[in-house]
C-alpha cells in the first residue's frame, strides 16, 4: 500500500511558472509534468527556467512568432537547429495540452515562450480566458529512453552471449 502511494505521488509532479509582465488576474501557469520558460534580457543571455518566463512583444502572426522563437533559440544556444513547424490554436479555456517541443501563450500584446521538458505531452493550466491564443512549434518533444531500458538491454545481451557460449 505504501509503495503504490509513493508511485502516485511521483507521477503528479508539476512546476509553476510566473509570467513576468502579465496583466491578468493570475500571473502564473502550471505545467504537468514539466516545462521551462525563456528568461533573460533581450538581447542578452537567454536561459530556461522552471519558475519564470519573460514577456516578449507580440509578433502578431504565427510566422512572426516562429521567427521570434528562432531568435531566442539562437541566443540561448547558437548550435540548436531552427524550428520550422508552427501551429496557432485559439484557446478560450484554462487548460492547454501539447506534445510539441515549444509553445507560446499570447495575452494582449505580450507573448511568453516555453520549452516542453516533459519528454511527451504537457498540460498547461491557468489564465482562464484571458489569453488570446497558444502557438505550438517544432517537432514532438523527445521522450528519453529510461535507464532501466538500457540496463535491461545490456542484461539481455549478456544472457544471449552466455547461452551461445554454452552451445559452443
Amino acid at each position: 500500500m505504501a509503495f503504490s502511494a509513493c508511485l502516485l505521488a511521483g507521477a503528479a509532479n508539476a512546476n509553476t511558472i510566473s509570467l513576468a509582465g502579465y496583466n491578468g488576474p493570475s500571473n502564473q501557469i502550471t505545467c504537468v509534468p514539466s516545462c521551462s520558460g525563456f528568461t533573460g534580457p533581450n538581447p542578452g543571455l537567454i536561459q530556461l527556467s522552471g519558475t519564470d518566463a519573460d514577456a516578449y512583444a507580440s509578433a502578431g502572426n504565427p510566422t512572426g512568432e516562429l521567427a521570434r522563437l528562432n531568435e531566442l533559440l539562437i541566443q540561448f544556444n547558437p548550435a540548436r537547429d531552427t524550428v520550422n513547424y508552427v501551429n496557432k490554436t485559439d484557446v478560450e479555456q484554462n487548460t492547454y495540452t501539447t506534445d510539441l517541443q515549444y509553445f507560446s501563450i499570447k495575452q494582449s500584446s505580450s507573448l511568453w515562450y516555453f520549452e516542453n521538458t516533459s519528454g511527451g505531452t504537457v498540460t498547461v493550466t491557468a489564465l482562464g480566458d484571458a489569453w488570446s491564443h497558444t502557438t505550438e512549434y517544432g517537432p514532438p518533444a523527445v521522450v528519453p529512453l529510461p535507464a532501466t531500458a538500457w540496463l535491461f538491454g545490456s542484461a539481455l545481451l549478456g544472457l544471449v552471449s552466455v547461452s551461445r557460449r554454452k552451445r559452443a
